[in-house]
């Protein structure tokens, strides 16, 4: 009697764990773009399960509890990843017009927005009850980061509305500054730097009349690292360097990113307005060999400077597409420029196009590679690439087992035009479907 009630309790507790565990999805026969060294597969088995992959080849076994969905003639790929998601153009910060994304399309208006602003963390403006999520995830997105558009750190967001304030997956984003070819903003890049060196190499500040500090706290309206030229009044004409104790290290949020990408820990996203911002901004880099730069910007901002960049450990956020070339009307694939140069680049606002379709979101993509670069490199600067970028490419980028089941599924190949955009996963959500 007592090994039959411990049977069936056993019995029982398997069945109850079964219920909880989550039912398998299966998708068969399809086509695999997985942004991986597996590169595609075809006729692939694509398991998923509590919102991860489970198994992804030809071959692979079918679970019997699973969902089995055939998908002959389909496409999957991993979910985009916008590493630069803003309501503005990358280069708006600089000045001069702006284009706002509505309705996945660009409007331009006047005005410009600060170079010089306060820092602000993004994860403070999010709001999860924002209308736009979820048009975003109908373009085959599935995580963003929200880019501070003048001064400050982003946040990852996955693009999941039902999870509310759990769509914020990682709060503590990348650094983002502006620079143009004004001073002001250039000194914020130049004078955080200085900062953080000297408090490195436990220098003390010798910059004539400027007192220096035991640690990086202050916080003012552009909220420059102390001990630099913005970190006190200057002194009277004629006083000579200071003798004062190396700066502690940096306690503002601000100055903790900047000591991070002194390390070598984290990037920096430069949003640059020009090709002369580019040139100021590599010069001032130039004795940093450890701080890693991300420029982002119009594409047009880096056709002149495209040599300059070559061979240096540099990347390059942009939007796809086919470009003219600046003050002319001839055409210009800036995408497939860097790429030719040696330039790793990252594709953003990749469905925001007048010429785009929510169905059809990758057309400026597959402009892209009519013009020349390389199809892998495009997958690869939507997916793996902004992953990589945000430190998050163990687990979101590429389709491979044990990775989020994070994915998109076309009806075609999703660069051909008569392809359509049907289903968008997000971590095994399925939270559009067409």
């Amino acid at each position: 009697m007592f090994l039959r009630v411990t049977s069936t309790i056993a019995a029982l507790s398997c069945a109850l764990f079964a219920d909880a565990a989550e039912r398998a999805i299966v998708f068969r026969r399809a086509t695999v773009e997985t942004a991986a060294k597996a590169g595609k597969i075809e006729k692939a088995t694509l398991v998923i399960r509590d919102g991860k992959i489970e198994a992804l080849a030809a071959d692979a076994p079918v679970p019997d509890d699973a969902k089995v969905i055939d998908a002959a003639g389909k496409t999957i790929v991993p979910g985009f990843i916008d590493p630069f998601w803003s309501p503005s153009e990358p280069a708006a910060a600089g000045g001069g017009p702006r284009g706002v994304v509505i309705d996945g399309r660009i409007v331009s208006i006047g005005g410009a927005t600060s170079a010089t602003g306060p820092f602000v963390r993004m994860v403070e403006e999010f709001n999860s009850y924002d209308r736009r999520w979820k048009p975003l995830s109908r373009e085959g997105l599935t995580h963003i980061q929200l880019a501070a558009t003048s001064y400050g750190q982003g946040a990852l967001i996955r693009l999941n509305p039902e999870l509310g304030d759990d769509m914020v997956a990682n709060p503590d984003g990348l650094l983002f500054v502006s620079v143009t070819n004004d001073t002001t903003s250039l000194d914020r890049v130049r004078q955080a730097l200085e900062a953080i060196d000297k408090f490195k190499k436990g220098t003390p500040s010798s910059t004539p009349g400027v007192p220096s500090t035991t640690s990086l706290t202050r916080s003012g309206p552009v909220d420059f690292p102390p001990g630099s030229r913005q970190g006190g009044p200057p002194g009277p004409p004629g006083s000579g360097p200071t003798n004062q104790p190396p700066p502690g290290p940096p306690t503002t949020p601000s100055g903790k990113l900047w000591l991070a990408a002194y390390e070598g820990k984290t990037p920096v996203v430069a949003m640059v307005n020009s090709p002369a911002a580019v040139s100021h901004l590599l010069r001032i880099a130039e004795p940093y060999k450890d701080v890693k730069w991300v420029l982002a910007g119009l594409a047009a901002n880096f056709v002149e400077v495209a040599d300059k960049l070559k061979g240096k450990p540099i990347k390059v956020v942009l939007r796809p597409g086919v470009d003219r070339m600046p003050y002319t009307r001839n055409r210009v694939n800036v995408a497939r420029l860097l790429h030719d140069n040696g330039v790793e680049i990252v594709f953003t606002h990749v469905a925001a196009s007048p010429a785009t379709t929510v169905e059809m979101p990758l057309f400026t993509a597959a402009m892209a590679v009519k013009g020349g670069l390389p199809r892998q490199t495009a997958i690869e600067a939507m997916t793996i690439r902004p992953a990589t970028l945000l430190g998050i490419d163990k687990t979101h980028g590429s389709l491979e087992a044990g990775k989020s089941a994070s994915f998109v599924v076309f009806d075609g190949d999703p660069l051909e035009a008569t392809s359509r955009l049907r289903q968008v996963y997000v971590e095994g959500k399925l939270v559009h479907d067409n």
